[in-house]
């Protein structure tokens, strides 16, 4: 196999499978500190804030914020370095087959959610259109809501609870039988909410999170949490404009059988436990207060502060220990020092990593200037450049602390480097043992931070 071929591949991939890592990690870290701190939060009666939370939650299951952060950083020189842009052949292919299992085990959950789904569209065609009274009442309440999707509604043989599903256009069903004004009034409004609090949207997402986090148990609790929380702030979205919680209630102990049937949407669902849980959450959002909500605010801040802390810190350990054993898997050659003269570059050179090409008939390659700022045991390299076997790369940088030891040199793709070391300045012309893509990099290998002014000619 041809790894120079593959490992420009394998450089992106393996960036996305630490962000990856780093993304399950930062998210079931807060969302432990949620499960031990639910009671507490729950007591502030603060729904909607508990609600949008668990929104939040959902998104950083699939989107690693801190690594995408830091990334940004690294990209716009605020960090110095970011080890989890290097690979070469032996930890591709371990990275290689860890994913090769991670999809395989998505795959699998992603067809089990594919053919639930299939089941539930076999049962559609059983649906019928609903009477003249129930599309009527639909229609008011979503004019009063404000709802300007086309939402249709059907009855249902065997569902013992209204849902609703569908994407964008969404879809109500309703077991077969005959309502009073009342009551219909109340289950349309209910599944109206979901619609509006954009519950099918978060629970497609939740399908998401359950394929792709297969191996984190983490994220059925997420699943469950969400399902009662969901329907707890529907409850009391529905009570606030109804203005009475005990008739709203006793429509669904009344007319309710629980019976579930599986569907990526929202259910209003009445099996026993579940509706003295959110009878219990109702009376406690009836208790809420502005302290009692700066409070529960407050702990939500400090939670995902903490977090942030300790993800940044395994994310330097980690990184230190991926130093470690990309160092030691990668070939390294310290070139013969020479005493060289190289053409100074007469150009006006000022901003950091910026290059300069002249006319082709003074200047025929490209001179970029350095600034860096390097931390004892840290190695920073340059973006990728292009270059052919036997070309010639010349560099000469000035370091400050004149008595610390710095090692300048050239590292292809797969992380094999070619380097002089020295502790004032260096003047070096590399050769290119062969064609491929290249970086420049400086390692401190002193005790003290460095500072390297100068450019490299490619």
């Amino acid at each position: 196999m041809n790894w120079m071929n593959v490992i420009p591949i394998m450089i992106k991939l393996n960036y996305v499978f630490w962000a990856f890592i780093f993304g399950q990690l930062f998210a079931s870290i807060i969302f432990i500190g949620w499960r031990l701190l639910k009671q507490k939060l729950e007591n502030t009666g603060s729904i909607r804030l508990i609600y949008i939370f668990l929104k939040l939650q959902i998104l950083l299951f699939l989107i690693p914020v801190v690594f995408i952060a830091e990334y940004v950083l690294y990209i716009f020189e605020q960090a110095t370095s970011n080890p989890f842009i290097r690979a070469n052949p032996k930890i591709a292919l371990i990275e290689l087959v860890i994913t090769g299992m991670w999809i395989s085990g998505g795959t699998f959950f992603a067809l089990r959610a594919f053919f639930r789904g299939r089941k539930f569209k076999r049962l559609k065609k059983y649906a019928s259109p609903v009477g003249a009274s129930m599309k009527n009442h639909l229609n008011a309440i979503c004019h009063e809501m404000k709802i300007t999707q086309n939402v249709q509604i059907y009855c249902m043989e065997g569902i013992g609870s209204p849902f609703t599903t569908g994407g964008f256009t969404p879809e109500i069903y309703v077991p077969s039988q005959n309502y009073d004004e009342v009551t219909a009034k109340i289950i349309l409004r209910h599944e109206l909410t979901h619609c509006i609090h954009k519950d099918i949207l978060f629970k497609k997402l939740l399908v998401t999170v359950r394929c792709v986090g297969w191996f984190n148990p983490l994220t059925k609790l997420l699943w469950e949490d969400y399902d009662t929380y969901s329907e707890s702030y529907c409850d009391y979205s529905v009570c606030e404009k109804l203005g009475s919680a005990g008739k709203y209630f006793a429509v669904i102990f009344n007319t309710l059988a629980g019976i579930q049937l599986y569907v990526t949407g929202s259910m209003l669902r009445a099996a026993e436990g579940k509706l003295e849980e959110r009878v219990i959450l109702m009376k406690k959002w009836k208790l809420s207060n502005f302290k009692k909500q700066t409070t529960a605010i407050a702990v939500l801040i400090c939670l995902i502060t903490a977090a942030v802390i300790i993800v940044l810190a395994a994310e330097s350990g980690a990184g230190k220990a991926y130093e470690y054993v990309f160092d030691t898997t990668s070939v390294k050659i310290e070139d013969t020092v020479q005493n060289v003269v190289i053409q100074e570059y007469e150009g006006n050179i000022y901003s950091e990593g910026t290059e300069i090409v002249e006319d082709r008939e003074k200047s025929p390659a490209g001179v970029t200037a350095i600034a860096w700022y390097v931390e004892p045991d840290t190695t920073r390299c340059s973006t990728s450049f292009y270059r052919s076997a036997s070309s010639k790369i010349d560099m000469s940088f000035g370091i400050s602390p004149d008595k610390n030891t710095v090692s300048v040199g050239i590292m292809d793709e797969v992380g094999n480097m070619i380097f002089v070391k020295g502790d004032y300045r260096i003047e070096h012309i590399f050769t290119v043992p062969k064609s491929g893509y290249y970086r420049i990099f400086v390692t401190n290998n002193g005790q003290m931070p460095v500072e390297l002014a100068g450019y490299y000619r490619n």
